[in-house]
């Protein structure tokens, strides 16, 4: 359960701090905004992958790839055919 909440640790910490710039202005023209959104946008997805993919394994579910990891949870009834959509996508 550590590494859950560690995940969800990650996510929360980019949420937050994504708003935070967005509320503060940001300049998307601006090389170190660019980046700065860029990074923390990854690092939330990578997190997110991470999250999803630790939970079917927990379930001893096996997924491979992004697609496959909607397509699972989406089969178990854990997110709908929207949310698989946005995660595929």
């Amino acid at each position: 359960m550590a590494i859950l909440n560690k995940l969800l640790s990650i996510i929360e910490d980019m949420t937050r701090r994504l708003d935070e710039f967005v509320d503060r202005g940001y300049d998307l023209s601006n090389w170190r905004d660019q980046l700065a959104s860029i990074h923390a946008l990854q690092v939330q997805a990578q997190a997110f992958i991470d999250l999803c993919q630790r939970l079917l394994s927990n379930m001893g579910v096996t997924a491979e790839g992004y697609s496959g990891i909607a397509r699972r949870l989406r089969d178990m009834g854990l997110v709908t055919s929207e949310e698989e959509a946005l995660v595929r996508s």
